[in-house]
């Protein structure tokens, strides 16, 4: 849970509806094999070779390969162009500074209308707008965007960003990419580029920047809503445009998903976050390794068993995303730029589950307490309708923004927070493998089961604001 200066969220895992009764299981669902495979987990990624799993180090990759091998043994889909690795940032990506896009002395909103693309660098420029459809030239089609345009030199060019299927399907997929469709503008003189859409509902790019990409040599922009909108009917428009991007070289993080499709309309994204906050060392060389096997490594592992659980279940009402987050210790790096990224429709997923520290449940107490309650009004008769099995459950309205539910509730996601609640040994060296309650951890897992199969709708779960803190 992430407390400002830190911050440690994990996520469960969640899924959806599934009669479990008809499951005919490849993984022995007893409880003491359940805890076993629970144990083995948890204690591969709380190994001092892990190093204590600190975001863009050694022991990071350490994990996310023991993390990425049991996905593929699972037999999930890769949910990142064929990999399952998503690489951002480790400091959360570039510093944005003012950015301002001004068409016909119309001023429009930044991040709302308009935002600078990840290969964009910083500068000014005032000209006329030309609109040169999807910037393509393509010798071996016999088509050129750029045939009948004289005069080129010095303007803002205009391109639409999303290129259709039919055309895709006719050779041009390898032209969608923005990067050399902008660099090409820039080669016919452009000082200025921006992408848009004609329509609603087409891929847009993401909102973050890197600090490690390579930057084209003028403002790269996207145009959304209203901005979009101006550009679709315009035609003799004038630009004035702005563009501050601050880059540090950094070191990389990765995000690791994986996907089970039920061919649904809705999906699901159960996840949690697997970095830790590494080692500290003395003047003498001396390490003391913060292996965190509840922070997080407790959720990490709910998160592949119930990945485990689900592809042996029969087809579901919804589709699946299996979601290992990293540098959230660092501030909620990993999950902000899943989504912020565009690499799923959000307006997809039905809710968000997360398991952040569920391997201390108290075994006199039993109490495991589920956050973000609030965040849509359905959860109150879920959590009513799932019988507890030896657990007291403690539902708390507030979304805590303090872990990687959170960046889904900023998106307007319906989401919960499963949480055995802090301890001594949190983000200290204590924090060890034979202190977590695997017994327990094993009644978290089947109850987040029964939690999820109350939910068979197949439809998205309605949103609502709650409040927050941290």
């Amino acid at each position: 849970m992430f407390k400002k200066y830190y911050f440690l969220p994990f996520l469960l895992f969640a899924f959806v509806n599934g009669i479990h009764a008809q499951q005919v299981s490849f993984y022995n669902q007893s409880d003491s094999a359940v805890a076993a495979r629970l144990k083995y987990d948890d204690s591969a990624l709380a190994h001092d070779s892990m190093l204590g799993r600190e975001a863009g180090t050694e022991g990071e990759i350490k994990a996310r390969d023991f993390i990425v091998n049991n996905f593929k043994k699972i037999g999930l889909t890769p949910l990142f162009e064929n990999s399952y690795l998503q690489e951002f940032d480790v400091n959360g990506g570039a510093n944005i500074g003012f950015n301002m896009l001004e068409i016909n002395n119309n001023m429009f909103v930044f991040n709302q209308d308009f935002y600078p693309m990840e290969f964009s660098s910083s500068g000014t420029t005032k000209g006329e707008i030309i609109k040169v459809k999807y910037g393509i030239n393509a010798p071996e089609l016999s088509y050129d965007d750029y045939s009948n345009l004289k005069n080129m030199e010095g303007k803002i060019f205009a391109l639409l960003y999303d290129i259709p299927d039919s055309m895709k399907k006719a050779g041009f997929d390898k032209y969608q990419n923005a990067f050399n469709r902008a660099n090409y503008a820039f080669s016919k003189g452009a000082t200025a580029v921006i992408f848009y859409n004609n329509k609603d509902g087409l891929a847009v790019p993401s909102k973050v920047i890197s600090n490690n990409i390579n930057a084209l040599p003028l403002p790269v922009l996207f145009a959304d809503k209203k901005a979009a909108k101006l550009i679709n009917v315009g035609k003799f428009m004038n630009a004035n445009i702005e563009t501050n991007i601050t880059r540090t070289k950094c070191n990389s993080s990765y995000n690791i998903g994986g996907y089970i499709d039920n061919k649904a309309k809705f999906t699901i994204v159960i996840g949690a976050h697997y970095d830790h906050i590494g080692y500290t060392t003395t003047s003498t060389g001396k390490r003391t390794i913060n292996n965190g096997a509840d922070d997080n490594a407790s959720g990490t592992s709910a998160m592949i068993e119930l990945a485990r659980f689900y592809s042996d279940t029969t087809k579901e009402k919804y589709n699946f995303i299996f979601m290992a987050f990293s540098a959230e210790e660092k501030g909620l790096y990993g999950s902000a730029f899943f989504t912020e990224s565009n690499i799923i429709d959000l307006n997809k997923v039905a809710f968000m589950i997360n398991c952040d520290m569920v391997g201390r449940l108290d075994s006199i107490k039993k109490s495991l307490t589920i956050y973000s309650v609030g965040s849509s009004p359905a959860w109150k008769k879920i959590i009513e309708n799932t019988k507890p099995e030896g657990l007291v459950i403690n539902a708390k309205e507030a979304a805590e923004s303090g872990s990687d539910h959170y960046s889904f509730y900023k998106k307007n996601i319906p989401d919960v927070f499963f949480f055995t609640e802090l301890h001594s040994d949190y983000h200290k060296p204590g924090d060890d493998v034979n202190k977590v309650n695997f017994t327990g951890l094993t009644q978290i897992v089947k109850y987040i089961e029964r939690f999820i199969n109350n939910i068979n709708s197949g439809k998205k779960l309605p949103f609502s604001r709650t409040t927050t803190y941290w």
